[in-house]
This record gives C-alpha cells, structure tokens and sequence, in this order.
C-alpha cells in the first residue's frame, strides 16, 4: 500500500481548542459527528 503524506496546512477553529484538550486527555476513539460542510474530515485529519 503507497502512503502519502499531507502536505497541506489546516485551520483549526477557535471553539475547537477546547473539544480538542478533553479529547486529548481522555484515551480511546473518536467518533465525528456532524452536519455537512462543518468540518469534519479536517477535524479528522488533525487528530491522526
């Protein structure tokens, strides 16, 4: 399998940064929900 890897820059919202810190103090998966166009794959991305 080829990996790639991303080159590109993301934003990450301010009102993320919060979700963010309880996301990374806690152990386990992630599930992302949400309504199209809210950012989703980014928020995503950011996390792997």
């Amino acid at each position: 399998m080829k990996k790639e890897r991303v080159t590109e820059e993301y934003f990450m919202p301010g009102d993320w940064i919060e979700i963010v810190n309880t996301i990374l103090k806690s152990r386990g998966a992630v599930l992302v929900l949400g309504a199209t166009d809210t950012g989703k794959s980014i928020c995503t991305l950011l996390f792997a």
